[in-house]
């Protein structure tokens, strides 16, 4: 088999998670201590952070390819040339979680041992391409067609339960927390 390349937008996990933290806690801080104004302007302040999120995971993120071949998986940074190289016979097992709406394809190598985590998403912000959706199905396909070890872990399926479930997990802890926030403000000020 021939090499075949496919680009992706690598997204940093550590950004994501760090930003969606800070968003939901700013919005927390927003809804249960701000006052009538800020609670007004909520529209206003929900898109300003949604920009900011937005800024900081495109400036950690990577344009890489992924080149498959008989013996190897190599995912090569754009910008600085840097190869990671996985051989084939070091490769234990692998999964590549893909989601619905696209923005949580997780590919997993275990390598000698070792998981590497690569969050891909599609190289423009503005819309998933039918480009994206190609070489996500692609790379699937090439993948199981080199690499039969395929492997699902709990990790994986936490994962892609917990990406396609988190609108509804932060507004739980959302909510869960500005109920807590008046239940102590009702009994400080009951006394």
């Amino acid at each position: 088999m021939n090499e075949v390349d496919f680009k992706f937008r690598k997204h940093s996990i550590t950004a994501g998670l760090a930003t969606g933290i800070i968003s939901a806690l700013s919005m927390f801080f927003i809804l249960g201590l701000g006052n009538g104004f800020l609670i007004y302007k909520v529209k206003t302040i929900t898109c300003i952070l949604f920009g900011i999120m937005l800024a900081i995971n495109l400036h950690f993120s990577k344009i890489v390819h992924i080149t498959i071949d008989m013996d190897s998986i190599k995912i090569t940074d754009e910008k600085t040339g840097k190869q990671t190289i996985f051989l084939r016979g070091d490769i234990n097992n692998y999964n590549f979680n893909i989601s619905k709406k696209g923005w949580l394809d997780i590919l997993r190598i275990n390598h000698k041992g070792k998981n590497n985590y690569f969050w891909l998403g599609g190289v423009n912000f503005d819309k998933i391409e039918k480009s994206h959706t190609t070489n996500r199905d692609n790379l699937l396909e090439k993948i199981k067609e080199n690499f039969p070890q395929k492997k699902i872990t709990t990790i994986d399926s936490v994962i892609i339960f917990s990406g396609n479930q988190l609108i509804y997990i932060i507004a739980a802890i959302s909510i869960g927390l500005l109920i807590a926030f008046l239940l102590v403000l009702v009994f400080i000020l009951k006394d």
